[in-house]
């Protein structure tokens, strides 16, 4: 008799609200997502304290970082890439250096990380280059795979990649050159624009990208014979630039033609121009 009031109570009870469990795991669930708001409350209140009472500008990208903690933390919980990221950096124009975005765009994230030096004396002091000669009819020119390809200086002019950046940032840090002696330099051609935007620009790390100026197509520009004997086509249209930013459907980068400004460009065009010109990419980081 004794269990069948059990019973008949257990029914009452069911029939009147059922069980308190599922009661007890919504205001569970409530509490976290008050206790993650407080956090989110605490942590911008703490970054306004801090900006209030530094200099914003010496503290941007590191602030900027802060700013972001929660949200970072909240991507890295879920699995997903951020969807999007802005680095905010200072301009180079390369007026004067007419052929030289590579070495600009290299000196405009070196100086971002602290370390002084212009584009001049960059180039002037540590940018390995070859020269063009002729014999005969035929014309011989240097690998720009392995020096910078011509003068810098000069109109005429070709360019250079990746691995002759690293040449002259490593000539830097074997002269000991102040702030070079904590730097990392990464030659990431061919990793798709996705991953370093996911991997680098979300961490505040831009990255130099060769695509092409003004995002025009390339096309076979100047032909000449290395010291091999192989025959080399250059793809004109050649530019150096630094990815700092995207979003769901734009590429931002700081061009040094256009004095340094930041350009935007719609991500499938940036793609296009990135793979016609090989992929190539390098980062230089702490």
């Amino acid at each position: 008799m004794k269990n069948q009031r059990d019973r008949s109570k257990t029914a009452a009870y069911r029939e009147a609200g059922g069980s308190s469990r599922p009661k007890n795991r919504v205001i569970k669930r409530m509490l976290w997502i008050i206790l993650l708001l407080e956090v989110v409350c605490v942590m911008e209140l703490y970054m306004l304290i801090k900006i209030c009472a530094g200099n914003p500008e010496e503290n941007r990208s590191k602030d900027a970082l802060e700013v972001n903690w929660f949200e970072d933390i909240m991507y890295e919980m879920s699995g997903k890439a951020r969807e999007e990221a802005c680095i905010e950096m200072t301009g180079l124009s390369q007026e004067g250096i007419p052929t030289g975005c590579e070495s600009v765009s290299a000196v405009m994230v070196l100086n971002h990380l602290g370390v002084e030096i212009t584009p001049e004396e960059f180039i002037n002091s540590y940018l390995p280059r070859g020269e063009f000669y002729r014999q005969g009819d035929v014309i011989y020119g240097p690998d720009p795979h392995q020096v910078f390809a011509g003068n810098p200086y000069e109109k005429n002019s070709l360019g250079c990649f990746p691995k002759v950046i690293i040449k002259a940032l490593n000539n830097m840090n074997a002269s000991h050159y102040p702030g070079m002696n904590e730097m990392v330099f990464e030659d990431l051609s061919g990793t798709s624009l996705e991953e370093l935007t996911h991997k680098y620009i979300a961490n505040d790390i831009p990255v130099l990208l060769w695509v092409t100026m003004g995002m025009e197509p390339s096309y076979e520009g100047m032909r000449y014979y290395l010291n091999d004997g192989s025959l080399y086509t250059w793809r004109a249209g050649e530019h150096c630039m630094v990815l700092c930013g995207y979003d769901e459907t734009t590429y931002y980068l700081m061009d040094p033609l256009a004095d340094g400004e930041m350009v935007s460009y719609a991500k499938e065009i940036v793609q296009a121009r990135y793979a016609e010109m090989g992929k190539y990419a390098l980062v230089i980081k702490e």
